[in-house]
């Protein structure tokens, strides 16, 4: 019997999620971009050989973009990464921002080097890369980038119902 105060603990996504997303996305017969709906978009790109990333070889991606307005112009909502370590011995789903954070020590290289001809755009560069970092720190704590089970079985479904006949 539970008390009141028990709560019953969230499904946690496991490694069987994950692989069953990567398994999804090799079995589809094409890749690229989708239309989901008239304001929504899906991109996966697989990488059968691996992609060299910062945090392990990047085999999958996804990207969820979204129409801005009544524009014809579609932004990136959510980025989905698939990695696995160069040992192959985990394979792992991180949730990223939809912008790239770019390096803040390059920028502040490229800044103040006075032979670089561009670098007033450099100094452009730095404050964006410090504001998206505060950005992303902010959509972090918020728990935008934590990962559910629901959120990586309604994307294996998104993706079947999006790409398979």
């Amino acid at each position: 019997m539970k008390t009141p105060d028990q709560h019953p603990k969230p499904e946690v996504l496991t490694l069987g999620d994950v692989l069953q997303l990567q398994a999804t996305i090799e079995a589809l017969p094409e890749l690229g971009i989708k239309d989901i709906s008239e304001s929504e978009r899906i991109a996966i790109h697989r990488y059968p050989d691996g992609v060299a990333h910062s945090e392990g070889i990047e085999i999958s991606h996804i990207a969820l973009i979204q129409r801005i307005g009544d524009t014809g112009h579609y932004e990136t909502a959510m980025n989905y990464v698939i990695l696995r370590d160069g040992d192959e011995t985990t394979t792992r789903l991180i949730k990223r921002p939809p912008f790239e954070l770019r390096s803040l020590e390059d920028e502040e290289a490229q800044a103040h080097n006075p032979y670089n001809k561009w670098a007033p755009v450099h100094q452009d560069a730095v404050m964006q890369v410090v504001d998206d970092v505060a950005l992303y720190e902010t959509a972090g704590q918020m728990g935008m980038y934590d990962l559910t089970v629901e959120e990586v079985r309604n994307l294996c479904q998104v993706i079947v119902h999006t790409y398979l006949p």
